[in-house]
Formats: structure tokens, C-alpha cells, sequence
């Protein structure tokens, strides 16, 4: 720490100081320059005693007027140290020759230096004070009112309130002497900040500034919207499986090729088996009938009136529901049948058919009137309409997306046993209300819904529950009606879109009936202007067209839905 010699400044300065401080018994202003900062000080007139210290008294315009004091300890009377009180009020700076232990309290106090420990901690505390001039600065206890600025003349003085009761001393907190150990304070200094000058608080920035601000932070905000955790959580989740299904993209494209190489590969075995057949069997009826040739011919072909030997060893289908397919067989004539025909297998067998299974036959007669080919049996015609044989039990069937059909028994229904709420999770709804949707999860639907099995989409509710003989369906259609508008409403346009059209004017997020009711009030407009519609459109013709049991109709819903089936435009309103 560097410290220039103290010099004296003119004498017209000091008397001016002199003057405006009120006291005679001061030596000229002494400026000392510490660290780059300069200390003005003026000390009592005359040498320091021996075995005093200066300590700051108070400060005027920027000069410290340093008191000199006594460390000594001696046993004197209350009425001495009373004295020495009054008698330094008054201007004197030569207390006492002593000091107890309540005025070394009070110093440490003033000087904010703790006043926790014995007298030899106080004493060395202000000694230590004393000797390290730069310190000064940061005492308050001898600024003079600064935060009023100067004193006008002939003005009332204020009234000096009275002294509040001194508290004892708590004991600080260990993150509090952490802090003063870091920032080189005294270990039991209290927080509160030591400034000579008040600091301004007031905003100095102009009102076309603040408007700028204002404009900045509005621009921010809608181009960077409120975005709930949940809709951040169901993102990051659905890039994880985009991530993961791009990686397997490569090994389902191999294996699907797989799959298509192996399949033509069978195609055209079967193909060339059909035609190999068709081949030797055009080959063998193109044949002139000679006798010595008719023995060799047959000998190769199966009797007329038999089916194949593949054919006639197959077993029966299972399958009930099916219908005669017309085979064209082209009979041997007579003349080239021999008298004991034999049978023999083909040369290539029959490829199985993927598709239909095998139809039976019955044998062909050879006698030339009867020519007809008997019809195959057909199954049980109430198998095949899907009729239940329990006439008790009644099947629904509902088509799921692509036209997926979906039956079931009124046993199958699920039961509603918890209680769903998508209050604090809309996109969750989003994820299982339509199975067409972007954002179909097929496995957190199937946790709610399913019927054997099958994750059946919350949109297709009022198709299983509703004209049941339970009444199940009235408990929750006015939640699935609330669904069904907050989940269209959320579907209809982007997330970030539907979260700022469901916040408040201060940007606070709806709560779900908030939502609800903003979505009735979007709803009773669209009908609104529907009903202006249909009677600026069809004018006189008016109470034709819109009647209901012989009456006009003045419902606004009913108004819309029959102007929308006018129109020939759907309209799902409950």
C-alpha cells in the first residue's frame, strides 16, 4: 500500500474549513493518497499524547476530524466517564486518562468492529482501526446526514427520535463469517452494507426507452411461446423414437427384400409347375388314337373319372365358408380308354394355393349323358354370416382405423372402474383420441382402452357405450364431449399455437376449465354466424326450409346443423 507524505493545503482553504466547521482547535487539513484514493483529515491542535489513538470523530465535506483516545484501564467512577462524555460533546478531544469495558463496547459498536469478546479483543480491534487509515471510508458512524444533501439555512431542525434500547448481540451464522472471511471484513461484522454516500435507486431511463423494452419483450414472446413441461417431455420423446426407428430403418428395408425375394422365388416355381403340367397334358390329347399308341397314352394320364391322386389323398378343408369354383376338364373320349384303365400320380405335383384352400370334386361319369359336375358341399351358412350359435349373446362391431373391423360382446365392454383426467397432461389426450392421428401411441391407449386386446381409440366411445341397456354412456359423455372439442381444438393447428390462444392477458396458462369455456364461447360464435348465413342466404324462404314438427326453429345449434346438412357439410356436434 502506497502512502504519499501528507501536505498541507493553503491557508485561505483551512480558515474556510475552519470557519465552516465551527471549531478553532484544529490543525490545517492534511491529504494523504492511499492506494490511488485521497484522505482528507484534520487533527486536534497541539502533539498527540502518548499512549492514544486516533480514531475518526465525524466528517464534514469530505474531511475526517480525528479524536484522540485513551486504551489505559483504571478503576474510575461512573461520574468521570459521564464527564468525559459531556465534555467531548462540547468539543474537547482529550477524554480521560481510562476506559472501561462499556465504552470500549460503544467504539467497537460505532465503528461497526463486533462486539463480542473480552476487553483485549476490543482493544486490539481498535488499534488495529486506528493504524489502517483506508478503512476509514467504510465506517458510516461518522457520516453527517449525507443522504440529505446540504443544510439550507433558517430551517427547522428535526426533532432527534430517541434512542432505541441496545439488543444484545446475536450470535452470526457460519455462512455469514464465511462471507466476511471472503470478502476481508471482520469476522463478526454484521451484513448490512457501510456506504458514506447514498446510493440512487430511482429509474433514470426515458419513457421511449421503457416503451422500447416493452416492445422487445412482447416480440420475444410471441415468437418464442409457453411451452408446458409435459408438451416438452412428450417432444423430446417422440424425437427418441424417431431416432430410434431411423436407425432400424436400414435392417427392416434388408429384411423385407428378404421376404419379396423369397416369395417371387416360390411364384415361379409354382408357375413353372403349371405350365410343365399343361404342356405334357396338350402334348398327350395332340396325339393321333392309334391302338399302339392308346396304351402308352393313358398309361401316362390319370382316368378321366377320377380326380388327381394328389387331389383325392388331400384332406377335407376345415373351412366352411366356401363356394364352387368351375374346373375345366377336357374327358378322354371313349375310343382312346382302354378296357382296365389304371391310375397314376402326376408327374409334378399340384402347388398349394396361399390364398383359398382346396375344393373337392365329385368323380366325372363316363358315360356321354351325364356331363354335369356336381356342386362341392358348402359349409353351415350361419358360420359363415358370423352368427353367434348362443342366441343371448349380441355382437357390435365398430371399424377401426383403416377400416379395421372390430367385434365384440357386451361382455368384452371394459368397465370404467378409474377415474381419467387430462387436465394437466392434453398431450397425452392428444396421443389416444385418434387412432389416425400424427401422434397415435397405441401403447398408452391400450393402458385405458382396449377391448381383447386391441387399443380402441377414446373417439370411438360413444359408438361402444352409448344405447346400452347399463346407461353407462350418461355418466361420461360430458367429459368424452369435452375431449372430443379440447383434443380437435389441439389437433386442428400446432402446439405452440393452441397454448397461446389458452393464456390470460397477464400470459398466464388456462386452467382445463378455462380451456372449456373459452372453446363454448369459439363454438356459440361459429353457430352465430352460421344462423346470419342461413338468413341472409335463403331470406323469405327462411321458415320453409328451417321447420321442425311444423314450427320454426330458433335453436342456434339446430339452426346450424340443418344449414351444414343443406350444405351437404358434416357437422359432429353432440
Amino acid at each position: 500500500m502506497e502512502v504519499d507524505t501528507p501536505t498541507t493545503e493553503d491557508s485561505c482553504q483551512v480558515a474556510d474549513t475552519t470557519s465552516s466547521s465551527g471549531a478553532a482547535a484544529y490543525s490545517p487539513v492534511e491529504v494523504f493518497n492511499i492506494d490511488g484514493q485521497e484522505i482528507r483529515v484534520r487533527r486536534p491542535a497541539g502533539s498527540r499524547p502518548q499512549g492514544q489513538i486516533q480514531l475518526p470523530g465525524r466528517m464534514e465535506d469530505g474531511t475526517f476530524y480525528i479524536s484522540y483516545y485513551n486504551m489505559c484501564v483504571s478503576m474510575l467512577s461512573f461520574s468521570i466517564l459521564f464527564a468525559y462524555w459531556v465534555v467531548s460533546s462540547s468539543g474537547s478531544q482529550y477524554p480521560s486518562d481510562s476506559m472501561k469495558r462499556p465504552e470500549l463496547v460503544a467504539l467497537c459498536r460505532e465503528f461497526s468492529l463486533g462486539v463480542v469478546g473480552k476487553m483485549a479483543d476490543f482493544k486490539e480491534k481498535l488499534t488495529g482501526f486506528s493504524e489502517n487509515v483506508i478503512r476509514w471510508r467504510t465506517c458510516k458512524a461518522c457520516s453527517l446526514r449525507v443522504h440529505e444533501g446540504k443544510i439550507v439555512k433558517n430551517s427547522s431542525p428535526k426533532k432527534e427520535k430517541a434512542s432505541a434500547p441496545v439488543k444484545k448481540a446475536k450470535k452470526l451464522k457460519l455462512s455469514m463469517i464465511r462471507r466476511n472471511e471472503l470478502m476481508g471484513t471482520v469476522l463478526d461484522a454484521s451484513g448490512v452494507p457501510q456506504h458514506f454516500a447514498a446510493e440512487r435507486s430511482k429509474d433514470m431511463r426515458t419513457l421511449e426507452e421503457k416503451n422500447n423494452l416493452l416492445r422487445w419483450a412482447k416480440k420475444f414472446y410471441e415468437s418464442h411461446p409457453y411451452v408446458p413441461p409435459s408438451e416438452v417431455r412428450r417432444r423430446l420423446k417422440m424425437e427418441a423414437k424417431a431416432a430410434e426407428a431411423k436407425k432400424t430403418d436400414s435392417a427392416a428395408i434388408s429384411e423385407y427384400l428378404r421376404f419379396t425375394k423369397e416369395g417371387i422365388t416360390g411364384l415361379t416355381s409354382m408357375v413353372g409347375a403349371l405350365l410343365q403340367r399343361v404342356d405334357s397334358n396338350a402334348a398327350a390329347f395332340s396325339l393321333p388314337s392309334t391302338p399302339g399308341s392308346s396304351m402308352e397314352i393313358n398309361s401316362s394320364l390319370p382316368a378321366p373319372g377320377l380326380p388327381p391322386m394328389h387331389l383325392a389323398s388331400s384332406p377335407k378343408p376345415t373351412t366352411h365358408c366356401t363356394t364352387a369354383q368351375p374346373m375345366d376338364l377336357n374327358p378322354v373320349p371313349p375310343s382312346m380308354s382302354p378296357t382296365h384303365s389304371t391310375t397314376h400320380p402326376a408327374t409334378s405335383p399340384m402347388p398349394p394355393c396361399s390364398s383359398k384352400p382346396a375344393h373337392h370334386t365329385m368323380p366325372l361319369s363316363t358315360h356321354p349323358a351325364s356331363s354335369d359336375v356336381a356342386n362341392p358341399t358348402a359349409g353351415d351358412e350361419g358360420d359363415c354370416n358370423g352368427k353367434n350359435n348362443d342366441g343371448n349373446l349380441k355382437t357390435y362391431t365398430i371399424f377401426l382405423a383403416q377400416c379395421r373391423p372390430l367385434s365384440f360382446n357386451y361382455s368384452d365392454i371394459p368397465d370404467l372402474t378409474q377415474q381419467l383426467s387430462f387436465a394437466n397432461d392434453i398431450p397425452c389426450l392428444d396421443c389416444i383420441w385418434d387412432d389416425e392421428g400424427a401422434n397415435w401411441n397405441a401403447e398408452e391407449c391400450r393402458k385405458i382402452s382396449s377391448i381383447n386386446g386391441i387399443a380402441v381409440a377414446l373417439r370411438y366411445w360413444r359408438e361402444i357405450y352409448s344405447n346400452k341397456k347399463d346407461k353407462r354412456w350418461k355418466g361420461i359423455k360430458a367429459s368424452w364431449t369435452e375431449w372430443k372439442y379440447v383434443a380437435e381444438r389441439y389437433r386442428s393447428s400446432t402446439p405452440d399455437a393452441f397454448w397461446a390462444e389458452s393464456q390470460t392477458d397477464k400470459w398466464q396458462c388456462l386452467t382445463w376449465k378455462g380451456i372449456c369455456s373459452r372453446l363454448r364461447e369459439l363454438r356459440a360464435i361459429h353457430e352465430e354466424e352460421l344462423v346470419g348465413k342461413a338468413r341472409a342466404e335463403y331470406g323469405d324462404h327462411f321458415v320453409e326450409k328451417f321447420l321442425n314438427r311444423g314450427k320454426v326453429m330458433v335453436d342456434k345449434l339446430a339452426i346450424a346443423r340443418c344449414y351444414l346438412l343443406l350444405k351437404n357439410i358434416p357437422m359432429d356436434v353432440d
